[in-house]
């Protein structure tokens, strides 16, 4: 893990947080949501060959973002892409709310940052139905102060509008916030507006992977992230 890369006076005001694979697991059967999200594209004329049976979640939406940015497709052509695709997860998303459970020591760190005088935030590319329905049952959504759902704003992450939208709720410049996520888009996203990156390796990608997408720092688990976090002032 080593120390946290906190510079001369740097004063983190708020934690923003992704949610899947971050703060709560969603039982999901990915390999048939990655066949029908796959099939989506297909008929938007991005080509299957494009993506491997290996490809996890998070390389294959990878994938469609570098496919979009190589054909100048436009940012019209990326919402209805990821509109689509959205629509298709969201049917997988909803029938795993009722067996949706929190990773170990989210509850412990949520409530630990809340008496520390933090201002937490949430960022996902969940809908906001799932989110407040997720996050009510598991009672933890008392501890944040802005939740942004892709449902919230027009580009979602790794475009910084989503990661934005959330410090601007949250009133904290990008400097003053640290970004704590599962995958490469979460590292981009705080990385592109200059807040501080913090990989957790409990979700999709691996600690390489999280580390080339910019992560200032990679944790094990929400555990080792509350004895990282306690290095910060604020």
């Amino acid at each position: 893990m080593g120390p946290l890369p906190v510079g001369p006076g740097m004063r983190a005001r708020a934690i923003v947080f992704d949610l899947d694979g971050t703060l709560v697991r969603f039982d999901i059967d990915t390999a048939t949501l990655k066949r029908e999200v796959i099939t989506v594209l297909s008929k938007l004329g991005i080509p299957p060959s494009l993506f491997s049976i290996n490809d996890s979640l998070t390389d294959l939406l990878d994938k469609v973002e570098a496919y979009i940015d190589a054909h100048g497709m436009g940012d019209e052509a990326r919402r209805r892409i990821w509109n689509e695709v959205f629509r298709a997860m969201r049917r997988f998303e909803e029938s795993a709310i009722s067996t949706a459970s929190l990773m170990p020591g989210a509850y412990e760190v949520l409530s630990s940052l809340r008496e520390r005088g933090f201002k937490i935030g949430l960022i996902t590319l969940n809908s906001a139905a799932v989110v407040s329905n997720v996050l009510e049952r598991l009672g933890i959504k008392k501890f944040f102060d802005a939740m942004i759902s892709r449902d919230d704003v027009k580009n979602v992450k790794p475009n910084p509008e989503h990661l934005l939208e959330v410090l601007r709720r949250l009133e904290v410049r990008p400097e003053e916030a640290v970004v704590v996520g599962d995958t490469v888009f979460d590292m981009r996203c705080a990385k592109k507006v200059g807040a501080m990156a913090i990989g957790i390796t409990t979700g999709r990608s691996s600690e390489e992977e999280l580390r080339k997408a910019g992560a200032d720092c990679v944790v094990e688990s929400l555990s080792e992230l509350l004895f990282l976090l306690s290095q910060l002032d604020h």
